[in-house]
């Protein structure tokens, strides 16, 4: 990998000034014939940014010049090694769960442990996965569940096929799992904000 800084980079009428971003080979991520970005936005620029507004189904984005008000009466969002992370329910058990909006829905090797009879006699298993991100790619064991019901603030989805890992913990991941765009696309508008640091699904 490599590292450089940018002077500037635009998006819509913002401007990001002495951008610092990682040149990864693509050999450690995908296969060329499915990298179909140029980059990828991280945690950084949202953090600097406050609050992003994501409406999945129109394909749009806003960076609003006003934060929304919290619509909860604490903090759903944390940073875990400079990773963002946000609590969910599955029933009344407490979910920690790395978000990634550009990842999906899956359980970590935490969660199949605590919960491995359960997670066997309703999963099946799939021994072909790969799970990885900007940079690192892995194979690993996974089951993959018919059906999880998560709950993220006043929201409850039930998910289909969700993943849980079934092998080490995979390094990049810790918690309970990861969600992203597999939940968001569930919804009309998602508001992530990095300042009171929540997360709400509508």
């Amino acid at each position: 990998m490599k590292l450089g800084v940018a002077d500037s980079m635009k998006i819509g009428d913002v401007v990001y000034k002495n951008v610092a971003f990682t040149v990864a080979p693509g050999d450690n991520i995908l296969p060329v014939d499915t990298l179909f970005m140029d980059a990828i936005l991280g945690s950084v620029f949202m953090k600097a940014i406050g609050e992003i507004q994501i409406y999945p189904k129109e394909k749009r984005m806003v960076f609003p010049y006003r934060e929304s008000k919290m619509p909860f009466e604490k903090p759903n969002m944390m940073f875990v090694g400079g990773q963002p992370y946000i609590e969910g329910y599955s029933g009344k058990e407490r979910l920690l769960l790395h978000f990634d909006t550009g990842g999906g829905i899956g359980l970590s090797s935490k969660y199949y442990a605590s919960h491995k009879e359960e997670v066997e006699s309703k999963g099946r298993l799939y021994d072909k996965g790969g799970v990885g991100g900007f940079g690192a790619m892995v194979h690993m064991n996974q089951y993959i569940l018919p059906s999880f019901t998560l709950r993220i603030g006043s929201h409850e989805k039930e998910l289909k096929d969700v993943y849980v890992l079934a092998g080490d913990s995979f390094p990049f991941v810790i918690g309970d799992g990861s969600l992203g765009n597999d939940f968001i696309k569930l919804f009309d508008k998602v508001t992530i904000n990095y300042n009171q640091m929540f997360i709400n699904f509508e």
